[in-house]
């Protein structure tokens, strides 16, 4: 017969587990301060799976790591530190100059005078303009960086085409109908590629241009009259100005489908993000965009969006970042006349949003959800009615980083297009495996 442990003895055991994690903290300290930095951060590794979270261990293990080359580690669980304590400038100070480290220059300076505007000790505001006088100095040096991507995807596809399951329809004008063979619903396995090059070049302190240039190859299995192709261009210009930052984007697209071209689009876009506090940053968009359907002109139309959103890092297990957006729109066709007005004049308004939790230190988990109305303005003459379409999605995305360089993911969506017309009714699923390279 197995014996059982006395109450006794596990009560004991977990009174001695509070000790023992003050002495980890206090030996962290103790290494720290003798400058053994390295044994300190062997230390913390040790314990870093049941310790991690605590304020006290995340700021020992964080200088730890900077001061012994982990930088990004160190950020890390400094990050941790100041979400839960965002008045910490002792720890606000050490995370700017893990950025620093990082030469992720525009936070670090960020960070640094956050700490100044609180008036800390003269020799402490010494300290950072001499941080602050070698980030402008390297600023300046304008050294510009290229980077690579390539993704691999494999997935399930349950509605290649974006059609109706069902084939019939009743028209006020034809009576009964019946969609011609292909125009339902077709599910089928697919493979897709991506490729991106993207070139970044300052042009004054807090100040650079971006350029790149992605391919987009999918390819089913089955069905390839819906293969798809694209290829995009985008230039832009961002500022950094404080706690501001503005983007601002222009966009070429090429779409293809089967191998021709369906739409071309030509995009302008602003994008701003203002950082709020350290756990919040609110931002803002809005684009216009010129699309043309080559041999069908009638759908041709002009795209305008406009939204804000809002990025709130919460005091939740898991330090979830929530994320949210709301959007209006206009689309207007290129043409006038009835047609035109029933299939691209439409008003738009929309939300989405999200929560993304840290599972560990390579691991995340995004939810996303999405919704979208569309009320066309011309009256549909098969219908005798204005279209009206609600658009929501469901996302699930796990996402697990190899090394530095690669990562793997796996996402899961299903997506409704409900609508007063049966024809542009139709459901989707998604399952994709995602294999990423970033160089």
């Amino acid at each position: 017969m197995k014996q059982l442990v006395p109450i006794t003895v596990l009560t004991a055991g977990l009174l001695l587990a509070l000790p023992a994690r003050a002495d980890v903290v206090e030996d962290l300290r103790a290494l720290y301060a003798r400058g053994d930095s390295a044994a300190a951060y062997a230390l913390a590794i040790r314990h870093q799976l049941d310790m991690e979270g605590d304020p006290a261990f995340d700021y020992e293990f964080g200088i730890a790591a900077i001061d012994s080359g982990h930088y990004s580690q160190g950020v890390f669980a400094l990050e941790r530190v100041l979400l839960q304590n965002p008045d910490d400038h002792r720890t606000r100070l050490e995370l700017a100059r893990g950025y620093f480290l990082l030469e992720q220059y525009d936070r670090a300076r960020r960070e640094f005078e956050t700490v100044l505007a609180a008036a800390p000790p003269v020799s402490v505001q010494e300290n950072i303009q001499r941080f602050l006088n070698i980030i402008r100095v390297k600023e300046s040096r304008y050294q510009s960086t290229a980077r690579l991507t390539f993704d691999l995807d494999r997935g399930w596809d349950s509605n290649v085409n974006s059609a109706p399951f069902s084939p019939e329809f009743v028209s006020p004008v034809l009576g009964p109908g019946t969609l011609s063979s292909g125009s339902t619903q077709l599910g089928d396995f697919y493979t897709e590629a991506n490729v991106g090059a993207s070139l970044t070049i300052p042009v004054a302190p807090g100040r650079y241009v971006g350029a790149s240039f992605d391919v987009h190859h999918r390819s089913n299995d089955e069905h390839d009259r819906f293969d798809t192709d694209a290829q995009t261009m985008t230039v832009s210009l961002t500022d950094n100005v404080g706690d501001l930052q503005t983007t601002f984007a222009f966009r070429a697209q090429n779409y293809e489908l089967d191998h021709t071209t369906y739409r071309t689009l030509g995009s302008l876009s602003a994008d701003t993000r203002h950082t709020l506090d350290a756990r919040t940053q609110l931002t803002g968009f809005m684009s216009y965009a010129s699309q043309h359907f080559p041999g069908a002109d009638v759908q041709d139309s002009h795209l305008f969006n406009a939204g804000i959103g809002l990025i709130r890092a919460l005091d939740w297990p898991g330090k979830p970042v929530a994320f949210g957006s709301v959007y209006f729109g206009q689309e207007t066709p290129h043409e006038e006349g009835t047609s035109a007005d029933a299939i691209a004049h439409r008003d738009i308004k929309g939300l989405s949003g999200g929560l993304q939790w840290t599972l560990g230190e390579s691991t995340s988990l995004t939810t996303t959800l999405a919704w979208q109305n569309s009320r066309y303005q011309g009256v549909n003459s098969l219908f005798l009615a204005r279209r009206e379409d609600d658009f929501g999605s469901l996302g699930l995305i796990l996402k697990h980083l190899l090394d530095d360089r690669w990562s793997v993911s796996a996402e899961a969506s299903t997506t409704t297009n409900d609508s007063n017309f049966a024809i542009n009714k139709y459901d989707r699923e998604l399952f994709t495996l995602n294999l990423r390279y970033e160089y």
